[in-house]
């Protein structure tokens, strides 16, 4: 199987950052909207709190879920025809899904060399790629 490039991973990350604002936006449009009907203030510490930990999910359920689907991909990964999986192609576990997607946290942290990485290595894998042992390719 051919390995999926850079640019091709950074169009679908941009696809998946997009479709994750617009769906945190409407959740706190939803939550505005429940919260005058209900008579609560949006301001109060509930609807805050609530808002800190569905934004605080989000990312990695939206993440860890689609790449261990039977798709193995989000919907970036979908609209570039890209997917995930181990090195004979096969689907991730949730655990190796989630060691992936919090490996990008060490991938981040070092200034996004772990993300660079995916442009030079052999295989075209990202730092948190090679933590996971798993391999973006085309479909």
């Amino acid at each position: 199987m051919e390995h999926a490039g850079f640019w091709k991973r950074l169009v679908a990350i941009i696809i998946d950052t997009l479709a994750l604002t617009l769906f945190g936006i409407l959740f706190a449009l939803f939550l505005a909207f429940c919260a005058h009907f209900l008579g609560i203030a949006f301001e109060s510490k509930g609807v805050e709190l609530m808002l800190e930990i569905f934004g605080a999910l989000l990312g990695p359920l939206y993440f860890i879920l689609m790449e261990a689907s039977s798709t193995q991909s989000t919907l970036g990964k979908l609209a570039m025809g890209i997917f995930v999986g181990d090195a004979n192609g096969n689907r991730l576990t949730i655990g190796r899904a989630a060691l992936r997607y919090f490996g990008k946290i060490l991938s981040a942290l070092i200034l996004g060399i772990g993300f660079l990485m995916a442009a030079f290595t052999e295989n075209k894998q990202a730092l948190h790629d090679k933590l996971a042992n798993c391999y973006v390719m085309n479909k």
